[in-house]
């Protein structure tokens, strides 16, 4: 029997969907650097980023209970805590001295490690073949960026390097606390950005000068960047992704992304990067892409698709 849904997917649209999600996340990384390099404090960023969404969202946060009806109240909260304010006070830290560009391998590079030694730890979920081999290369990437950054002592990347790496751990958790969470892709979004502003108001208290020499244009254009565009028609173009292309063409989005951040970082900041530094980039999306089954071994070319 053809699947109720089939007549709904196109894959022109799960292409398109993963095109947008790839050049806002690699726009976001951009942008996020200039901004921190400017001396914009993070805590605006994470205002945007959380504080739109939470207020366009709210119609599905109402539906479901300020307090998520059927779901896991302590995995939500630790997705909050994963992908919210602290991933944007993190990702601001250590962009003010990690070049855009090298963002890929150490921040959605790293994730599929990460995840799958938690899932390793909690869920009992045991590496296969193609995990491992994914998960080689993206090490060796990880390798080749900090290993050169230590060669030629650059002090400065190595100290935002703990953020990102920090920042990598926090999408890591909320990808297995979504799991088991009981909530669809737009409601986690919905529900992180609500669970974020106590976070972000304690955090304003902490720092109350963060607003000083943001003019409204400049603030503006965060709230279009943080807010609009990568906290919410990312998501949801990557939804769409998924939903025309399947899990696993769609999960391309990923991927492409530290290719992405490279390239964006080159032309709209002018950065540079050496031989190595595009062999990591490469190694990056090409382990990620194993990782997500987007590139199949030669050894499981024969496995029924």
């Amino acid at each position: 029997m053809t699947p109720p849904d089939s007549d709904t997917r196109k894959p022109w649209l799960g292409v398109l969907g993963g095109a947008v999600a790839v050049a806002i996340w690699a726009g976001w990384i951009s942008a996020t650097r200039f901004a921190v390099t400017e001396d914009v404090d993070p805590v605006v960023l994470g205002l945007c980023r959380n504080g739109v969404p939470a207020l366009v969202l709210m119609p599905w946060i109402l539906r479901r209970g300020l307090i998520p009806r059927d779901a896991s109240m302590g995995a939500v909260l630790l997705m909050a805590l994963g992908w919210g304010a602290p991933f944007v006070f993190m990702v601001g830290n250590g962009l003010q001295t990690v070049p855009a560009s090298l963002f890929g391998p150490l921040v959605p590079g790293l994730a599929p490690i990460l995840v799958a030694l938690m899932a390793w730890a909690f869920l009992g979920e045991r590496p296969g073949g193609r995990l491992v081999a994914g998960l080689i290369l993206i090490g060796g990437a990880m390798i080749a960026v900090l290993g050169q950054w230590l060669a030629s002592g650059d002090w400065a990347a190595l100290g935002g390097a703990p953020y990102l790496i920090a920042a990598s751990a926090g999408i890591s958790l909320y990808t297995i606390m979504f799991r088991r969470s009981g909530l669809s892709p737009v409601e986690a979004t919905a529900y992180l950005s609500l669970y974020s502003i106590p976070m972000i108001a304690v955090w304003l208290l902490v720092t109350p000068d963060a607003f000083e020499g943001v003019g409204l244009a400049e603030f503006g254009f965060h709230v279009v960047v943080q807010g609009l565009l990568t906290g919410l028609v990312a998501v949801l173009a990557y939804g769409m992704a998924v939903h025309h292309l399947g899990a696993v063409r769609g999960a391309t989005a990923n991927a492409l992304v530290p290719v992405g951040a490279a390239l964006v970082g080159m032309f709209a900041l002018g950065e540079s990067l050496t031989p190595l530094d595009w062999t990591a980039v490469v190694a990056a999306s090409v382990g990620v892409a194993v990782v997500n089954g987007v590139v199949r071994l030669p050894w499981r070319r024969g496995a029924r698709r």
